[in-house]
């Protein structure tokens, strides 16, 4: 990881204190864009070639250098009528002069008089991952970098967002652990030993390697991979009876190699020796003591016991050669097979880059790739290193771009956009061919790439990354029933709800359903576990996910959805409050505002509670001054959910699920609340607005919204499928330009 620092520097990821604004550039991107038309290669006004320069590092020419720096913090260059960069452009740049010419680099002078909108921001944890599963094929563990913070719900949005020097410390570390499982290097001329002795081995009596009953000492150890192995164990033994001591030779308890030790003591001891494959992971070599003798009453003290002393256990490999990955092969032949020159690891290098970063790179960017891995051994390991610095780049980490309010976003960023939103990875070779011939701004193209793309197995990212925040269930994760009171909820349990949610909703979105049936569904997906907690009748077909009636059950859509039910409940009861909160929150875009910081909270442990059902006691809490105008909303809503205990299963027997809004709309039970939510006005449009907020990364301001309703408007269909919704969004102006105005964070 280290090694990556150097290449930051060079290639421009700035100062903290600029990337967590999300207002980051390179010095080159910004000479390509910003100066090359007059400063280019070809007569340069002034005799000044910045491209030249930039290509020959800021250490040479600090004369002009400065110049350039002065120019900068007048912010007169690029002249009119060319369009000024924002102000934090010309921060980013004068950062970067800085940290290589020092304090000679003069501050910025007085502000620009516009400020261009800045949609950057880093690629959350779960993009990371996609992007990484699109570019190498490898499912990366993410769990090493901190979760986005969720503010304004979604984790898209730049604000929860952080780029401090712990959290790249972490990505860096990440980044060169994705570059080693993607490229495989030759096997080192020494093969792995790992060794421990008898005193170090686990066993049944903590004894070490001294086994004086039937039992197993073994190391645990972690295999680095699927290779071939070398297992030894060697012991001798305390015989006694009329029969030697057997061993065996084991891996995770079974035995692979028996042996009889038929001399006594230390020098008597006997090696076995197995030469196997062994999958990656974690596993359990041992040695077993496999018949014990003990006979307290025996006269011969030396014939009373036998015994078996393990030394020692070893592990030798992997010792087969490694194959390289089925990436590494395709990028290799892309680069031109058999060929380890220079020019191939520069074609490989600009492959990745243009992969990771969705625009080709420029050739002073292979340059310094190149430089970076020169000093590795080997063109796999120069490939592997070029890898993570690809990986490592601002490029890769951040998406978005800087903008004129109200301009076309470019093709690339349109097309990293789309992927981010219905995927949640990077764009595919169709989608960038678009982009990069300017016409997927064009609505029959845009069209038709969002109707492809849901098609797309890839499609299941869209429900998997918002639903989960949308349906406020990813505290899911840190809420623990009572397991006293719901023994058999569990992790199986949990993630079986979890998934409930996210299937129906991608299912919907398959089948062109409408956007309703969320809410009114009389089906689910779901696995037979959960099938089982439902009450529901065995399939006995597969313990995969399938389709579940739900017509003679009260569940309708997400209202009977485990997920939901359980995290809107206390450990161990229920809680109307918290579930008319969340469907007033989630689903109708009304949230309550905070209680009063002097109101009494609901404590249903009170004496004076006891006895009072939960209809009264909320009924005696609402009596309190600034309660009541909540509760008379909230509280009939979470009393229709009633029927659903703490866990999602289902009640019998009498329920006090009935309810009256304000309006005076009478509420009995799930159905009812269904048929409610079915009909209520406010359902669609705030779902939209969600899936607007999730598409776009930020707050909608209200110009955003005005948008998205005249786009809404078009729409034909009074029940309009959820695919109608997610296709608006897309071919809507709020997700094809950049906003008007600053979005409103306090939104």
């Amino acid at each position: 990881m280290p090694r990556l620092i150097p290449f930051l520097t060079v290639f421009g990821l700035l100062p903290l204190s600029m990337a967590q604004e999300g207002q980051t550039t390179s010095l080159g991107e910004f000479i390509e864009q910003r100066c090359s038309k007059c400063h280019g290669v070809e007569d340069p006004e002034g005799d000044l070639n910045l491209v030249a320069l930039e290509n020959e590092g800021l250490g040479e020419n600090r004369d002009k250098w400065l110049l350039v720096a002065e120019e900068l913090s007048l912010q007169v260059m690029p002249p009119h009528p060319e369009p000024k960069p924002a102000r934090s452009e010309y921060l980013a740049m004068l950062a970067i002069l800085k940290d290589s010419l020092g304090d000679e680099v003069p501050e910025l002078s007085t502000p620009v008089t516009h400020a261009p909108f800045s949609a950057l921001r880093r690629r959350t944890v779960r993009e990371i991952a996609g992007a990484i599963l699109a570019l190498t094929d490898i499912e990366t563990p993410v769990d090493a970098l901190p979760m986005e913070a969720g503010l304004h719900v979604y984790d898209v949005v730049g604000a929860g967002m952080t780029l401090d020097a712990a959290w790249l410390d972490r990505w860096l570390s990440l980044a060169d652990s994705v570059s080693r499982e993607a490229i495989r290097l030759p096997e080192p001329d020494r093969i792995p030993h790992v060794q421990a002795s008898g005193r170090k081995l686990s066993s049944p009596r903590k004894s070490g390697g001294r086994l004086s009953t039937q039992g197993t000492a073994h190391l645990t150890h972690e295999f680095p991979r699927d290779g071939d192995y070398t297992l030894r164990g060697k012991a001798w033994a305390q015989q006694a009876g009329t029969r030697h001591a057997w061993v065996a030779l084991t891996l995770d308890g079974k035995r692979i190699e028996e042996l009889q030790i038929t001399g006594e003591g230390p020098d008597s001891a006997i090696t076995m020796t197995v030469h196997m494959r062994v999958t990656k992971g974690p596993h359990q070599v041992g040695v077993a003591f496999l018949n014990d003798y003990f006979q307290p009453k025996e006269e011969d003290l030396r014939e009373r016991d036998r015994n078996v002393i393990v030394e020692q256990v070893s592990i030798d490999g992997p010792s087969d050669p490694q194959p390289p990955t089925s990436f590494q092969t395709e990028l290799l032949l892309q680069a031109g097979e058999g060929d380890e020159s220079q020019a191939q690891l520069g074609t490989a290098m600009t492959i990745l880059a243009d992969r990771a970063w969705q625009e080709a790179p420029r050739a002073a960017d292979i340059q310094r790739l190149l430089e970076l891995v020169q000093e590795e051994p080997s063109p796999q390991a120069r490939l592997r290193l070029g890898l993570a610095a690809v990986l490592a780049s601002p490029r890769f980490l951040l998406v978005g771009e800087v903008g004129e309010p109200g301009t076309p976003l470019s093709g690339p960023a349109l097309a990293t956009r789309l992927a981010l939103f219905l995927w949640g990875s990077l764009p595919d070779e169709q989608l960038l061919q678009y982009a990069r011939n300017d016409t997927l701004q064009e609505t029959d193209v845009l069209e038709r790439e969002v109707e492809r793309m849901l098609q797309d197995p890839r499609a299941r990212g869209l429900a998997a990354g918002f639903v989960p925040q949308w349906l406020q269930i990813v505290r899911l994760k840190n809420h623990e029933p009572s397991k006293e009171l719901f023994p058999e909820y569990d992790a199986q349990l949990r993630e079986a709800m979890l998934a409930e949610p996210v299937e129906l909703f991608h299912s919907i979105l398959q089948e062109g359903l409408p956007a309703r049936d969320l809410v009114r569904a009389d089906w689910t997906m779901i696995n037979q576990q959960l099938a089982g907690h439902y009450g529901l009748p065995a399939t006995g077909r597969s313990k995969e996910t399938e389709r579940y009636s739900l017509t003679e059950t009260v569940r309708r859509g997400i209202l009977g959805h485990g997920a939901i039910l359980t995290a809107s409940s206390d450990p161990g009861r229920t809680s109307p409050v918290l579930r008319g909160k969340w469907v007033l929150e989630a689903l109708l875009g009304d949230a309550p505002p905070p209680p009063a910081p002097d109101t009494s909270p609901l404590d249903l442990s009170a004496p004076a509670d006891r006895g009072l059902s939960m209809r009264e006691r909320l009924k005696l809490h609402r009596t309190e001054p600034g309660c009541a105008s909540c509760h008379v909303a909230m509280d009939p809503l979470g009393f229709a959910l009633e029927r659903f205990d703490a866990v999602g299963r289902t009640r019998v027997g009498k329920v006090d699920e009935q309810g009256t809004l304000p309006d005076g709309t009478q509420l009995d039970g799930p159905l009812g609340l269904s048929k409610m939510l079915t009909s209520d006005a406010r359902f669609l449009p705030h779902l939209t607005r969600s899936l607007a907020t999730y598409a776009v990364g930020r707050p909608l301001n209200s110009e955003d919204l005005d948008t998205l309703e005249r786009a809404m408007k078009k729409v034909p269909e009074p029940d309009p499928p959820l695919r109608t919704l997610v296709r608006t969004i897309v071919l809507s102006d709020l997700f094809r330009r950049q906003p008007r105005d600053t979005p409103n964070q306090d939104q």
